[in-house]
Parts: C-alpha cells; structure tokens; sequence
C-alpha cells in the first residue's frame, strides 16, 4: 500500500517548497511591523497641531505602545518576547 510520500508507478513525486538556496530571501515587513511607524508619527503630529504638549503626547504614544506589547504577550503566551529579549541582551553583552 503507498504512503503518503510515495508516488504511483510511472509518476514522479514533485516537490511542494522550492529548494533552498545558498542566499536567504529578503525579510519582508507585514502589516503588524509597518502600522506603528507610520501611525505613532502621524498621531503625534496631529495631537501636536490640536495644541497637545509634547511630553503629554510621549507619555500617551508610550503608554499605547506599552499596552500593545502587553497583548501580544499574553495572546502569544510570552514565549518569543522573552526568548527575544534575553536574545538581545546576550548581544549587548558582547
């Protein structure tokens, strides 16, 4: 009987990702890592137009992020943001 990884006589089985190369592909930037740079600016300039002082707007912007990060981690478990962190300060140290 074929499995699932076997093809039927007289067919070749083709492969489903291409192969890996010798050079990585670009990271491309999703839409989760391009929304913040461009709305916390214009969120701020706006809030600065309407007469808003500055450090009343980096207090707020800070605290939208704060809690944006605070989400992900507990919709994400934890699990990566920690692994990241003790990523980048392993870097630091060096």
């Amino acid at each position: 009987m074929p499995t699932r990884n076997t093809a039927a006589p007289g067919h070749e089985l083709t492969a489903v990702t291409p192969p890996a190369t010798t050079s990585s592909p670009t990271p491309r930037l999703t839409f989760a890592q391009v929304v913040p740079v461009v709305a916390f600016p214009a969120l701020g300039s706006g809030l600065a137009l309407s007469g808003m002082a500055v450090t009343e707007i980096c207090r707020l912007l800070a605290c939208c992020g704060a809690i944006g990060v605070a989400v992900l981690t507990a919709a994400s478990g934890g699990k990566r943001l920690v692994s990241g962190l003790a990523q980048m300060l392993l870097h630091l140290g060096k």
